[in-house]
């Protein structure tokens, strides 16, 4: 995504890519921000909705300063753009849906994050869109590609007190093993990261509070997020990318710093999170102007990695040194009926008379695509007694004993394996 026209690169499947942006029709001009591939439409071709900032043109901008000092401008300096939509028509090209998907309708807003999953589990796909100082949006998808604004009837427009705050990454997963995609938002300093649960039927309630995951972040200004077991005990974690905006805070507010410490925050598997940063690492006693967050087991050592990106610095890859001995699956799926990503599928694995559950979501965190692969911690169990996959098609299968510490390959309607040479 680009301030002007974005870019498509296809996969040539030898390591190389090709700029196909204008055979694709796949430009959709603008201040665009994060954005995710999903098939909207259940006809297995991956969609791609594009969050926009703002309706912004350089050569007419006009600096803001504090204390006659030039500062980055305050969100509503700018009017807010609206988001687009893109169908792949299954040719190789995409059309532009935002009018008729209900997009193009919504108010204008400064979009920053994207994270789609089926949030209501009635087998499509919707979108979540963490917005910078807007109401955030809720797209509850009607079945054929239309989308409802819910996100005020649903609890996960504002803040547990009303407020619009600074949104700016996003992640969707299930913390509470209860089946359910839950949301969680990085925003502003001094506004508190927020957590909201899924209590079924697309209703959520926001658990900041109660879940300790408040007092953690009121001092930190988030990007990137993710929601993964990174001790594999079974329990979903968070991680936060921190970073202020301005380079020069100190000037202004000198308790404040740029570069910031990252986050983790383990989940005690009671409905409240740990912080866990002071012993994650001497990686985790740095600071640095973090801003996207890339999550997936780099290594193959059954562990989750996380890979970020730094405001006018070099990425970090953080290795999860962690040698917990505790089991792990790792789900490759792949759709035939469905889109090949497998993005909107469930899973539910059943191992040491526990559930876990996973869902492929597409977009999340802050300009950053994850590996769709599903990591799922098992905690002591020591085999798999069953995996049941729901597909975006609407086929659900069952597998039962597999082993524990092996990546499994999963193809819709043609079986599971072993990865062989993992």
């Amino acid at each position: 995504t680009n301030l002007g026209a974005n870019v498509l690169y296809r996969n040539l499947g030898d390591g190389a890519f090709e700029d196909v942006t204008h055979e694709a029709g796949a430009a959709a001009p603008g201040f665009s921000t994060s954005c995710g591939f999903a098939d909207i439409d259940n006809d297995g071709w991956l969609d791609l909705y594009i969050a926009r900032y703002a309706e912004y043109d350089v050569a007419s901008d006009t600096p803001c300063v504090r204390d006659s000092i030039g500062v980055y401008c305050h969100p509503h300096v700018y009017r807010g753009a609206a988001d687009a939509v893109l169908r792949n028509r299954g040719d190789g090209r995409f059309e532009d849906v935002s009018a008729s998907s209900g997009v193009a309708s919504l108010l204008p807003s400064h979009g920053l994050g994207v994270v789609i999953g089926d949030v209501d589990d009635d087998g499509d796909v919707d979108i979540y869109v963490a917005n910078d100082l807007d109401p955030n949006f809720l797209l509850l998808n009607e079945g054929d590609g239309t989308f409802v604004e819910n996100a005020m009837l649903a609890g996960v427009a504002m803040s547990a007190v009303g407020k619009e705050e600074a949104g700016m990454g996003v992640a969707m997963a299930d913390y509470d093993n209860d089946g359910d995609l839950d949301i969680a938002v990085t925003n502003f300093q001094s506004e508190t990261y927020t957590l909201y649960r899924n209590d079924g039927d697309a209703i959520f309630t926001d658990i900041t509070a109660v879940s300790r995951v408040g007092e953690a972040t009121y001092a930190p200004l988030g990007w990137g997020v993710g929601l993964h077991d990174f001790d594999n005990d079974g329990w979903r974690d968070l991680f936060f990318a921190n970073g202020h905006t301005q380079d020069h805070i100190q000037t202004f507010e000198p308790e404040v710093t740029y570069a910031q410490r990252n986050l983790l925050l383990m989940n005690a598997g009671d409905g409240t999170f740990v912080n866990g940063t002071d012993e994650a690492g001497p990686p985790f006693a740095e600071r640095h102007p973090s801003r996207g967050a890339a999550f997936g087991d780099l290594d193959g050592d059954g562990d989750v990695d996380v890979v970020l990106t730094s405001r006018n610095g070099a990425p970090q890859l953080l290795r999860n040194a962690a040698s917990s001995g505790r089991a792990w699956t790792r789900l490759v799926l792949r759709g035939v009926a469905s889109n090949p990503s497998a993005i909107g599928a469930r899973v539910e694995v059943s191992a040491g008379g526990r559930r876990h559950y996973g869902h492929v979501t597409g977009g999340g965190s802050f300009l950053s695509q994850s590996d769709l692969a599903l990591h799922l911690g098992l905690g002591e169990a020591a085999g798999v007694d069953s995996v049941t996959v729901t597909w975006p098609s609407g086929l659900a299968e069952t597998f039962r004993d597999l082993p524990v510490r092996r990546p499994i390959a999963v193809t819709e309607g043609q079986g599971a394996s072993v990865v062989a040479g993992e």
